[in-house]
């Protein structure tokens, strides 16, 4: 089975500008260059972790996608991964459950929601 660059594209249901830094709390990442969120981790590896994300993923430079389930979310995170800074999130909040999320570093496409 063949998927396309395009379809991969337009597997999200909801997309925007990011919001990770506003509300960094409410997302657990997944897959990063820095690894996985992870609680067991000191407060000060955690709060390195923390600005690594703001420093990498400036809200103004990025873009977050939403998926209703793993699989898509994962075929995205991949397709971007490969051109662009990308994290794969969980979304904690009930909108109205918790959800799959990536966040991805690329100023031209943040042009499209301004």
């Amino acid at each position: 089975m063949l998927i396309t660059k395009k379809q991969i594209e337009n597997l999200d249901y909801t997309s925007c500008i990011s919001f990770l830094n506003d509300q960094f709390d409410r997302f657990e990442i997944y897959e990063s260059k820095q690894g996985n969120t992870d609680y067991s981790l000191s407060k000060t590896i955690q709060k390195e972790r923390r600005n690594w994300v703001i420093k990498t993923f400036p809200d103004s430079e990025c873009v977050m996608k939403f998926y209703d389930n793993r699989l898509e979310a994962l075929l995205a995170f991949n397709h971007y991964s490969k051109t662009h800074k990308t994290l794969l999130l969980w979304d904690m909040a009930e909108n109205p459950e918790p959800q799959w999320a990536i966040t991805i570093r690329d100023k031209a496409l943040v042009k499209r929601y301004k």
